[in-house]
């Protein structure tokens, strides 16, 4: 017959009442039992068991049976070819065909077998899973599988229930229920995505407790997902970056996935618990976030450094490799990338009080972008506004900087777009500055720094703002370090060179010309001349000092004014003016004037000025507190008729 079914046995025939029975063995498609037959009224009651048969008989049976029973294809496949064990053995199938309408009742089927040392394959690229021992029990038109000690890729599956519903009527489907503590590598992430679960996540240490049950229709295809997944000091992959976990607890159901005070860490960058949604589809999380830390360190420099910044709402977004994540509070946006990772801080107003850098630098304003690749290595693009620096165009102070920065996290360099300012950390500070002046900071304390900044200084000048003071320079190297600071600075033919620590000041002035003294004391004192200047003492207000010149005229000095105008004015002298007398000031060939300070009183210990028509010596004292001069001065007038006097009457000499 069409089931090549073999029979043996013994046989009971009652035509009269139309009962029909057989009892012995039967063979078909290869397999081997004994067979049960009653029949009445028509009616066929059945009751078959096998002896072991292999997959190639099961095999052959189930394509048989597919060409008389409605059977959905998928379903066969799961019978024979998902699952394809050693050896089985079928202990009964029961049922009952009525002879005369060809109906074989399958909610009334009942049956139960076993399948040892079985391969269950999920997809034709995903790796088979080892059972040992497959109890299968078919009854109320569902086929259910008792999976007994199941392992997928070496993990152990602690429980794995599985059963086909409407096997032989319509809606046929299949729910997988399992209970699995393993890793969430790529191993189960093929699995997964045989079963169109796409998870962006894979874990690279620790393990977890999953709880995952899927209901899965065939025609049409639907799948209903939902589990729970728990784990606890893990290292993961989120779009390919390495991050951490102290624990996460995820609840899945389909495409909804829900994070519960799930922890995420990288690094020392960001440390975070978040609460929210996360919706498969869209690959979009909307939540809450507590952020127990957030640090952005550039070689000490700290642009970020806050802990325990709670219930901050946070979307996140995860496409083709990418996640997103955006803090909208602190309008920042954190995004990860297999080659390339950024961070965009686009108002910097908002994590000011965040940040130990832009509390110290009197950063308020501006935004930042910073890129890296693998974390080692950075670059950032610093957009600075109304950012209090001690730089100077002109008289100007300038805000505003846009400037390119890259470090490894042990050397750092950075530089403004116009190049105007470049800087190099590594165990120490170059600084860089060109077309760019610096005021002089307020206060007696020395700058003070615990590693060496030295300052490269090119056509960049030194202005004290307070009095105006310019220390001009073409030139110059500035040295800080600890409680020491010295500068050596070239202006033109100009020498210049300051040091100071806690216990000591020192200042010398070489080849000063007049229009580098003249900056220097924010005077037009002189016009032409050689100067030298030579200082020493503890601080500026005690100290010691000589002032030299040479060929020079002193220039809008009042009391020179004064005494070249008194000797014109005197009658008796009219016939002796000199027209050069006071045309360009008062003309010194060589001077010196050494002074102390003390406090706020200035005294003048020696003046002596040799010049062509007077020479001046004295002494004298300066106090800033009352604002008063006390000077003592001797000075010798008309130098230059000195032959001419001598032949001067007794009486025009008492006049002179």
């Amino acid at each position: 017959s069409d089931f090549s079914l073999q029979l043996s046995g013994k046989a009971s025939l009652n035509f009269k009442n139309e009962l029909y029975n057989f009892e012995g063995n039967f063979e078909t498609f290869g397999m081997k039992g004994i067979a049960l037959f009653d029949i009445k009224n028509k009616l066929l009651t059945y009751h078959l068991q096998t002896e072991n048969f292999t997959n190639v008989e099961l095999s052959n049976l189930m394509d048989f049976i597919v060409t008389k029973v409605e059977l959905d294809p998928i379903a066969k496949g799961w019978i024979h070819k998902n699952i394809v064990a050693q050896t089985y053995q079928l202990h009964f199938i029961e049922g009952k065909f009525d002879l005369h309408s060809y109906d074989y009742y399958p909610l009334e089927m009942k049956g139960s077998a076993t399948a040892k040392d079985a391969l269950v394959s999920f997809e034709p690229t995903v790796p088979p899973a080892h059972v040992e021992e497959i109890g299968i029990l078919f009854e109320n038109d569902k086929l259910i599988f008792d999976v007994k000690n199941a392992t997928y890729e070496k993990k152990s599956v602690q429980k794995a229930d599985v059963y086909i519903y409407n096997l032989l009527g319509k809606g046929t489907g299949i729910v997988v229920d399992l209970d699995v503590i393993a890793r969430l590598d790529k191993d189960i992430h093929k699995i997964l995505h045989a079963f169109k679960i796409d998870v962006p996540i894979t874990q690279t240490s620790g393990e977890t407790k999953a709880k995952v049950t899927l209901d899965i229709k065939f025609s049409p295809f639907d799948i209903n997902a939902t589990g729970k997944f728990s784990t606890q000091k893990s290292n993961f992959k989120l779009s390919d970056v390495e991050m951490y976990t102290k624990e996460a607890f995820i609840s899945l159901d389909n495409y909804l996935v829900y994070l519960d005070k799930t922890n995420m860490r990288y690094k020392n960058l960001f440390d975070i618990t978040t609460t929210g949604l996360f919706d498969a589809k869209t690959q979009k999380f909307n939540g809450k976030a507590d952020i127990n830390a957030l640090s952005l360190d550039f070689n000490g420099a700290k642009l970020l450094e806050t802990k325990n910044l709670k219930e901050q709402s946070a979307t996140m977004s995860i496409e083709e490799n990418t996640t997103r994540i955006i803090i909208p509070e602190l309008e920042t946006i954190l995004q990860f990338e297999p080659k390339n990772n950024f961070f965009s801080f686009e108002n910097l107003s908002k994590i000011e009080s965040l940040s130990p850098f832009m509390q110290e630098n009197g950063l308020h304003q501006g935004s930042v972008l910073v890129t890296t690749q693998n974390f080692e290595k950075f670059q950032a693009t610093i957009l600075a506004q109304d950012f209090s620096t001690p730089l100077l165009i002109n008289d100007t102070v300038v805000k505003d900087f846009e400037v390119k920065l890259s470090t490894d996290t042990i050397t750092l360099d950075a530089h403004t777009i116009d190049k105007k300012i470049s800087l190099h950390l590594d165990k120490q500070i170059t600084l860089h500055v060109k077309d760019l002046n610096i005021s002089i900071p307020k206060g007696d304390s020395p700058l003070e720094s615990p590693i060496k900044i030295t300052i490269l200084g090119e056509n960049s000048s030194f202005i004290d703002t307070q009095s105006n003071r310019t220390i001009l320079s073409d030139n110059y190297t500035l040295n800080i370090y600890q409680d020491v600071m010295s500068l050596h600075s070239k202006y033109q033919k100009s020498s210049f060179e300051y040091d100071k620590t806690k216990k000591n000041l020192s200042i010398i002035g070489t080849s000063m010309d007049a229009n580098f003294s003249n900056h220097m004391l924010n005077k037009n004192y002189f016009h032409e001349g050689d100067f030298s200047l030579q200082l020493d003492g503890k601080d500026d207000k005690h100290l010691k000092c000589t002032f030299i010149m040479h060929q020079t005229a002193i220039q809008e000095l009042k009391f020179f004014d004064n005494l070249m105008a008194t000797i014109n004015a005197i009658p008796s002298l009219v016939v002796f003016s000199d027209p050069k007398f006071n045309q360009g000031g008062y003309f010194v060939k060589d001077g010196y004037i050494e002074f102390t300070r003390e406090g706020e009183i200035i005294t003048i210990i020696d003046m002596k000025l040799t010049g062509n028509n007077a020479d001046i010596v004295g002494s004298g004292t300066i106090n800033f507190d009352t604002n008063q001069i006390t000077l003592k001065l001797q000075i010798r007038t008309l130098k230059t008729f000195s032959n001419i006097i001598d032949w001067i009457p007794i009486v025009g000499g008492l006049v002179l």
